[in-house]
């Protein structure tokens, strides 16, 4: 497995770069830095925390409704689905190595989940978007604030421009939403350095592929 973005190849056209926002997404943006402090140090404590849950959705008048949950244990390991056009991906990644299922209908019932596993180098920031948005408060200037939501725009390479909203709670981003131009992006970032241990489910059969001797911490 090259590349890891292979693991979602299927939803990469209903999430129109949102999975691969390191890439894509960043591709677009531009800005220059002037970023409001308070929002800069939650984006930096947000992205430095030991784990979290991230729920992604986008709504596009092109390509409808895509969706990721995913629960993070920094710095290598990621679980969750990723849903789009009426099928559901499920994947785990621990360190190099990715295990994800073939695509299904997302009324069908899951009681074993049979595996595909795959290696690669460095995959999770080919799974996780999140840090890619965190990263866009760096490059934003002219940021409002009201209450604990900081927003901002950022022109777009065709012309246009996005509007951005990052809402902060305590110390870290608690939300994250992208309004283009057809899309509207939500992020919604819970348990934050408190989410659960990531393990390969009981419940699992390897179809092909072979695992790692060990997959502990």
């Amino acid at each position: 497995m090259t590349d890891a973005r292979r693991t979602l190849s299927w939803l990469l056209l209903a999430l129109v770069a949102v999975v691969t926002a390191g890439g894509a997404f960043l591709g677009v943006y531009y800005s220059p830095s002037q970023p409001v402090t308070g929002l800069k140090l939650a984006a930096k404590s947000t992205g430095a925390a030991t784990s979290y849950t991230e729920d992604l959705k986008q709504v596009s008048t092109t390509t409808g409704v895509g969706q990721l949950h995913l629960v993070l244990q920094a710095p290598d390991r990621a679980i969750g689905f990723q849903q789009a056009t009426g099928q559901r991906l499920y994947f785990v990644v621990i360190k190099n190595t990715v295990y994800q299922t073939k695509p299904t209908k997302i009324t069908n019932s899951v009681t074993v989940h049979h595996f595909t596993v795959e290696h690669a180098v460095n995959p999770i920031p080919q799974v996780d978007p999140l840090p890619s948005y965190l990263n866009l408060v760096s490059r934003a200037k002219g940021i409002h604030q009201n209450g604990p939501v900081y927003s901002f725009s950022l022109a777009t390479s065709s012309g246009g421009k996005a509007q951005l909203h990052y809402t902060v709670t305590g110390d870290y981003v608690s939300k994250i939403v992208v309004d283009i131009a057809g899309s509207i992006t939500t992020i919604n970032v819970t348990k934050i350095n408190s989410s659960p241990p990531i393990t390969v489910p009981a419940k699992s059969l390897i179809v092909s592929g072979t695992t790692p001797t060990t997959t502990t911490p």
